[in-house]
């Protein structure tokens, strides 16, 4: 009752129509955690960073949304969604893996950051019935929500899984799309873009292109695939000075046997470059194995491994990642969690290696 007397004086404030359900909504993560990230130099040399302290975000980033629904009749609704985070997940977790370098220092503070309202989520959906919606704004991408929909983890900033931690694959977009569901069968498809012109020099592009999604989920089973395609031009008048398009494409399954449910994953990001003449293309390749184990009614385990190649056009470093946890719900809205992680990218005599190891206890709250 309090939360709903809260969303209405927010609602109220912004001046929302009297008709329309809105509700605030969150997520509290806080806990102990550890962190280590260690680069290697093509030559061997090894440095390393990390931070241990009681901090937030360590398993689901903290986070306070308000959702406001609206019955428009003959079976179509409006919602508008305003996520912000409130803590992001601790930087110095990903800082320099898979690159040339590491962070010179721990990568977040163990304070509540620096927030910037709707920085998640800021989306209209208009929902026709029959199965059918669409929506414009920024949200969480049909394809990231593949890549964590399918990770046997409880969360979604834990180190162990490539497909998770590669930025690419669990982007959010800013767009217009279109998603349909007919039965077991669910089809989303995207559109982005954002171009700056000029007088005597080319367009400048960030992130233009689609995203395509399918997947099927009935009974036990469940398999999804997508592809993404953007193209990103950064432009110095009147030259370009660089062209991309980055290629995702990720397939995943998974199965219910009841006593444990089984997840996979493959995953592939390519990028193709042109500086402007030259072209080189870079492609990343993930194999992703995991399985969650309910021991009681409020207790259960996962463990996952992951694979993979990173081919630079020079050389191709393997990657490799594990992560071991359990969760124990107190209710629906809180839970324990622990969990230990690791990744790491080979170093080789072209390419610099890293490798990143974490250890994580916490409790969640959701509201």
């Amino acid at each position: 009752m309090q939360k709903k007397l809260i969303a209405l004086a927010i609602t109220a404030a912004f001046s929302a129509p009297a008709f329309a359900d809105t509700n605030i909504y969150g997520v509290v993560d806080a806990g102990f955690g550890s962190v280590t990230n260690t680069h290697t130099t093509t030559a061997g040399v090894s440095s390393k960073t990390g931070q241990s302290a009681f901090d937030f975000s360590q398993l689901w980033t903290t986070r306070f949304g308000i959702k406001s629904v609206e019955d428009l009749g003959n079976g179509m609704k409006a919602t508008a969604v305003v996520e912000t985070n409130i803590a992001a997940k601790n930087a110095q977790s990903d800082a320099g893996f898979g690159s040339a370098t590491v962070a010179a220092a721990p990568g977040a503070s163990t304070a509540p950051t620096a927030t910037t309202l709707g920085d998640r989520i800021l989306d209209v959906n208009l929902n026709f019935g029959q199965g059918t919606s669409v929506h414009v704004g920024k949200t969480s991408s049909p394809l990231r929500g593949i890549a964590y929909g399918y990770d046997a983890f409880y969360g979604s900033n834990l180190i162990g899984n490539l497909v998770t931690m590669d930025g690419s694959l669990t982007a959010r977009m800013t767009g217009a799309g279109v998603a349909h569901t007919a039965g077991p069968f669910t089809v989303t498809f995207d559109m982005m873009d954002n171009t700056r012109t000029a007088d005597g020099a080319a367009d400048a592009k960030t992130g233009n292109g689609f995203e395509l999604t399918g997947g099927y989920k009935q009974n036990a089973l469940s398999v999804s695939a997508g592809y993404r395609s953007l193209k990103t031009v950064a432009v110095t008048a009147p030259t370009t000075t660089a062209d991309a398009t980055t290629k995702d494409l990720i397939l995943a399954a998974s199965y219910d046997f009841g006593m444990a449910k089984l997840y996979g994953q493959y995953a592939t990001v390519t990028v193709d470059t042109s500086v402007p003449a030259a072209t080189a293309s870079t492609k990343k390749t993930y194999e992703t194995v995991g399985v969650n184990v309910p021991f009681t009614s409020t207790l259960a385990g996962y463990v996952q491994t992951s694979f993979g190649k990173n081919d630079t056009g020079t050389d191709s470093p393997k990657m490799s990642a594990y992560a071991v946890g359990a969760k124990y719900d107190f209710s629906k809205s809180t839970f324990a969690y622990g969990d230990v992680g690791s990744a790491k990218s080979d170093q080789t005599a072209i390419t610099a290696g890293s490798k990143v190891d974490q250890i994580a206890f916490g409790l969640v709250h959701s509201f």
